[in-house]
């Protein structure tokens, strides 16, 4: 996937579709995860009132067309998706086609009435439910709609046919509950789905990894404006070099028991916090909160509390570790990675970048577990997602790691008595530690917009 746009189909595409629904017309068994996600795709359209003969057959089949070149091609990283991952793709294809021929049939006025955010409809639509926006349709001009309504997605405008790839790709990935129990229920009187062998020809993303490379794409798709800019004297992760050293001092400082201005107290905040959160406090570590520091005292941010910008500091350093095990040698899920979980509790689901070893990938990953964050491009949008995932450092976090982070601020406030020993005691302690924090709930209670300023990291 290293670009967003439609497939373009062949002749030998549509024929492997036409067979495919051929088959499904006739309730044959499904040989694969492709037709057992059109068997799907078809009880839904028929369990929510889109079974008109012929119309919505003719949909899912360019639909299934399009996965088929879409695969064909290499478009797509290689990725394992079960039935119900091409069923939701399949239903998002078919609804862009249902609801562009609606809007043709609407004036500007009523267009814009019904493709918007208070018509309850919407709430409804497989596409909308996908996090994709129902005002997307009003972009659409009149021949780019004629192209939806009719199945030829490919002979839209360019950038319309990149917005509608990702629209279709987002489909991939399970994004809202509602949507995901409706496919179980058209999945669940069907035997036959459960004996569809995986395709051992692809060891590649988990549906789940895929959406947020899918995600990270976006920031960088035409039309939009990137977060991150790669231009040295844009980076906004450029250290300045005049400051250059202040990062070890203030961690080998913090590291000695030391806690004398504001950088050093949420230096030791951070340093705690992820001990309690079971890393120890290393040369790896202090290796990766150097690069932490460094970047924060270059990115100018002033007037910021000691446990905002620990809050800055402990997402760098989780992303950096991330980063890093996705790179060993067998790492392959890591949801019960501490670090992910930090992450998760500090910005939330899904507020973080998904590192991948792809080829096209790995460049960016790898400068991202080296804690070269200036070495970033944004090809695929990792820089925005490494900056925005920063930036949302910034926002308010209750709950159970709210507490946490309040109690280590006033545990380490500046001026308090030197404690070389602090660290010993804390790896010491810290299966103790990690045991209390499994207790924590998950994900930060509340969260409030970024504290940061339109500058710098929070532009």
């Amino acid at each position: 996937m290293g670009h967003l746009d439609i497939p373009t189909l062949t002749g030998e595409d549509s024929k492997v579709a036409y067979d495919a629904m051929f088959r499904e017309l006739g309730r044959e068994d499904p040989d694969n995860h492709l037709e057992g996600g059109l068997r799907i795709a078809s009880v839904w359209s028929a369990q929510n009132g889109h079974s008109s003969p012929m119309i919505d057959e003719r949909r899912l089949e360019l639909a299934y067309a399009r996965i088929v070149a879409r695969e064909r091609e290499g478009a797509t990283d290689p990725v394992a998706l079960s039935s119900k991952d091409y069923a939701r793709m399949l239903v998002v294809d078919a609804s862009l086609q249902r609801e562009a021929e609606k809007a043709l049939k609407l004036d500007l006025l009523d267009r814009q009435e019904r493709f918007s955010w208070m018509n309850p409809d919407m709430n409804d639509v497989p596409w909308v439910r996908n996090d994709t926006s129902p005002t997307v349709m009003n972009d659409f001009a009149e021949a780019d709609l004629k192209a939806l309504a009719s199945g030829n997605f490919e002979d839209m405008s360019k950038n319309q046919r990149s917005n509608v790839e990702l629209m279709l790709l987002r489909g991939a990935s399970p994004r809202s509950p509602e949507f995901e129990a409706e496919l179980d229920k058209a999945a669940e009187h069907e035997d036959s789905l459960q004996f569809i062998p995986m395709r051992k020809d692809v060891a590649g993303l988990t549906a789940e990894e895929f959406g947020g490379v899918v995600d990270r794409m976006a920031m960088v798709a035409p039309g939009q404006r990137p977060a991150y800019d790669a231009r040295p004297q844009y980076n906004p992760f450029s250290i300045d070099e005049r400051r250059d050293g202040l990062q070890t001092a203030t961690v080998n400082a913090v590291v000695g028991g030391r806690v004398k201005n504001p950088l050093e107290q949420a230096t030791r905040i951070a340093l705690e916090f992820q001990q309690e959160r079971g890393i120890p406090v290393d040369a790896e570590a202090k290796q990766q909160m150097e690069c932490a520091v460094a970047r924060f005292v270059s990115s100018g941010d002033r007037g910021v509390s000691p446990v905002d910008a620990a809050k800055v500091l402990i997402v760098d350093t989780a992303m950096q570790r991330v980063a890093r095990e996705k790179l060993e040698a067998g790492a392959k899920d890591l949801r019960k990675s501490p670090s992910v979980q930090i992450l998760e509790d500090v910005v939330g689901k899904g507020g973080y970048p998904i590192f991948t070893k792809l080829e096209s990938e790995k460049q960016d990953t790898l400068a991202v577990a080296q804690g070269r964050f200036s070495d970033l491009t944004d090809k695929r949008g990792m820089g925005s997602a490494v900056y925005l995932a920063i930036h949302r450092s910034g926002r308010t976090v209750r709950g159970d790691t709210g507490e946490q982070l309040d109690r280590l601020a006033k545990a380490n406030r500046v001026g308090k008595e030197p404690d070389k020993s602090w660290v010993k005691k804390s790896n010491a302690n810290r299966d103790k530690a990690r045991a209390a924090i499994r207790k924590l709930t998950r994900g930060p209670a509340v969260a409030q917009p970024s504290l940061f300023k339109d500058k710098g990291r929070g532009r």
